[in-house]
């Protein structure tokens, strides 16, 4: 999966200063008692919460004039209504997420965020947002 780039400026990503909060929509299952996830997107294994996850199949980051393909992952940089309606409506949770201080990223006009790793830290209730 592609992740494409308004800014030119930015090819490069930025590290992280600090951790960054970002949210990705996984698919949900239990695994002797314990809720695991995956990515909806691509086939990442079955983790935990406050695991890491990482591009499926590790490779060089390839750039490609707009697009980076390969090694990143992607999430989105804020939980915006959009976001929530179609997670309801796939039944799929949101996972609050961070990309940890020190973690190459890159981020888009889109609402779109993608970093080399991305930790998973909670699902998000939506009873928080009545």
């Amino acid at each position: 999966m592609c992740f494409v780039i308004d800014d030119l400026d930015h090819i490069d990503g930025q590290i992280a200063e600090e951790d960054i909060t970002c949210y990705k929509i996984m698919h949900k299952s239990m695994d002797n008692g314990i809720c695991v996830y995956k990515s909806i997107l691509y086939g990442t294994k079955w983790i935990p919460l406050n695991s890491i996850i990482r591009p499926t199949y590790p490779r060089d980051l390839e750039i490609h004039v707009k697009e980076l393909n390969g090694s990143v992952v992607h999430a989105f940089q804020a939980l915006t209504s959009n976001l929530m309606e179609f997670s309801i409506m796939g039944s799929v949770p949101i996972i609050k997420c961070i990309i940890p201080k020190g973690t190459r990223y890159w981020i888009n006009k889109g609402n779109e965020i993608a970093a080399t790793e991305i930790k998973l830290i909670e699902e998000v209730n939506f009873s928080n947002f009545v």
